[in-house]
């Protein structure tokens, strides 16, 4: 098979898109795979290579446009990659994330779709141009041929939203690396707390400065474990960065974020370590006393995932995907509620059986998120895909031999 893939979130290798990217991508590497690859994306990403003499990168800049970002990158997504695909004849095309093509190709187009933030809530597509769009890209993912959705709730959201069949949704849960694990070296250990200046237990966070991610309601709730049930033993550990394209209205600056605990007496215990590497993520992970993960929606959630491999308790929201899943291997709360939240963190701190439960519940969860199944797994959609395709082209073929005779 000769397969396009839209490999543009190797340029951000931190975000859940970058991680997926990279890591589907990585697996494809040690497969030995006899088909060929070519990788799409905007620019060269920094630091990251493939062995396989199997995989091609092909730079496309994306032209700037007096319409702005959103726009040059849609033309990127829809225009400029499809028909460099059809030029270099390819079997078939994975974006992967919610990108399909407005234009109807002469090649089959499979999508993962993450999440439905940009269509469940308003505040996403507040401009102009983004609503425009968005609609756009509705239609190119009506175009696709097949849809790999990262959970259920993801594939119901999609059904009804963007008026999608269910037969064109396959359900593919995102994996997890093996650096994600509950081993803990002395070493390592001594090595993160000089690292990241950590003098007692605390609680984590993982991920962006979304607004929808909730860390301001975080904030708060931490006080009211601080302040009112009397944690004040406890640090809390924000790590992840914002992206330089997404400093806009919906995205909280760290620095607004840390006046915030200033205000509530929380300054010397609330540490923003910022982007972090896999390796140091996982051992903050296996450190944690809790991993908090209050987010209002979510399509997958791999920061959970990531915890339960690393055996420590979660509490999380009811929202979106969560409870899908964390099944039982999570506390959850109420995101909207700062009590809720603290109530939740407050129950796993206070009790060794419920944290110890946590641990061992959410270990046997994280053991279905698997990338050497994620892999193999979306190797046989590219086939069915394509064979799927060859039938129903070869019966249109057939139908207009008819009709002109």
């Amino acid at each position: 098979m000769k397969i396009g893939i839209n490999a543009k979130y190797l340029l951000e290798p931190f975000t859940n898109y970058g991680k997926y990217t990279y890591n589907l991508l990585s697996k494809f590497d040690s497969m030995n795979l006899e088909d060929e690859f070519y990788l799409f994306v905007p620019e060269e990403p920094k630091n990251i290579k493939f062995n396989s003499r199997n995989f091609h990168l092909i730079i496309i800049p994306e032209k700037k446009s007096i319409l702005g970002d959103d726009f040059s990158k849609f033309w990127w997504e829809n225009f400029l990659v499809p028909v460099a695909c059809e030029k270099l004849k390819l079997d078939i095309y994975h974006s992967l994330y919610q990108v399909g093509s407005v234009f109807k190709q002469k090649f089959p187009v499979v999508v993962t779709f993450h999440d439905t933030t940009k269509w469940k809530l308003p505040s996403y597509h507040k401009k102009f141009i983004s609503k425009i769009i968005l609609n756009l890209t509705k239609v190119g993912l009506k175009n696709s041929y097949k849809i790999i959705s990262t959970s259920i709730n993801t594939k119901l959201d999609i059904a009804a939203l963007l008026d999608v069949s269910y037969k064109k949704i396959i359900v593919l849960p995102n994996g997890i690396t093996k650096n994600f694990n509950p081993v803990l070296s002395i070493t390592e250990r001594d090595m993160i707390k000089t690292r990241y200046n950590i003098h007692r237990s605390f609680i984590l966070y993982v991920g962006g400065f979304d607004k929808r991610k909730n860390l301001k309601k975080a904030i708060e709730s931490f006080s009211i474990l601080v302040n009112e049930k009397g944690f004040n033993d406890y640090d809390f550990i924000i790590a992840g960065s914002i992206s330089i394209n997404n400093k806009d209205s919906l995205y909280y600056e760290p620095s607004m974020l840390s006046s915030y605990a200033s205000e509530l007496g929380l300054k010397d215990t609330i540490k923003f370590v910022g982007a972090v590497s896999e390796s140091d993520l996982a051992n903050l992970y296996k450190m944690a006393s809790v991993f908090l993960y209050p987010t209002l929606f979510e399509g997958f959630g791999m920061p959970v995932a990531e915890s339960f491999a690393c055996a420590t308790p979660v509490v999380t929201s009811y929202t979106g995907s969560m409870m899908e899943i964390s099944k039982n291997g999570a506390v959850f709360v109420d995101p909207f509620s700062s009590n809720s939240i603290a109530d939740g963190i407050s129950e796993i701190l206070k009790n060794k059986n419920i944290a110890s439960r946590l641990s061992i519940s959410g270990f046997e969860m994280s053991r279905i998120y698997d990338w050497d199944r994620v892999a193999t797994e979306t190797i046989n959609v590219y086939k069915n895909t394509i064979a799927e395709w060859k039938d129903v082209e070869n019966l249109k073929n057939k139908k207009n031999i008819q009709i002109k005779k």
